[in-house]
């Protein structure tokens, strides 16, 4: 089942794209074992076959608090009308019952992690998606503990014609 808790190991923004990627998993239980596989898509948006299956177990925690959500204070769009266009993000530090040094925050646009924020509450990320977009950050502690998403904030892009290969 896909799933938006899964981030591309590639910063946004990279254009071109590498040929070999990879990606991380975010928000598994502890303890559990998942069953993974992955879809190739090309730039003309074809999709490949599913990859052969691999098995990974995730290590036991007793840690199962979720860091407070964090809120977000400003979203805007920073570029200069290229695709892909910038997005400059504040929010508020989440608070955990562990070390807050140990919390990291994922960038999520539209829904899908777009980056994650390993220090810090503020960053320009990037969106290839011309118009409204919907900007939330998570707050992820050490243990994979996911706070609930911050409030939500839309960014709307505009770029010049032929940005991200549009008309």
């Amino acid at each position: 089942m896909p799933t938006g808790d899964a981030v591309s190991n590639v910063p946004a923004g990279t254009i071109p794209r590498p040929a070999v990627q990879g990606a991380t998993v975010r928000q598994l239980d502890p303890g559990a074992t998942y069953q993974l596989s992955v879809r190739a898509i090309d730039p003309s948006g074809n999709v490949s076959q599913l990859s052969n299956v691999v098995a990974a177990t995730t290590q036991a925690s007793t840690d199962t608090v979720a860091p407070t959500s964090p809120t977000l204070l400003s979203a805007s769009d920073g570029g200069n009308g290229s695709c892909p266009e910038e997005l400059w993000l504040r929010w508020s530090a989440s608070t955990d019952d562990g070390p807050a040094a140990g919390i990291e925050y994922e960038v999520r646009v539209n829904g899908v992690i777009n980056e994650v924020i390993p220090v810090g509450t503020q960053t320009i990320t990037y969106t290839e998606v011309l118009g409204p977009n919907s900007v939330t950050i998570v707050a992820v502690d050490k243990a994979g503990n996911a706070s609930a998403p911050s409030n939500a904030m839309t960014v709307v892009t505009n770029w010049a014609p032929g940005g991200c290969g549009l008309p």
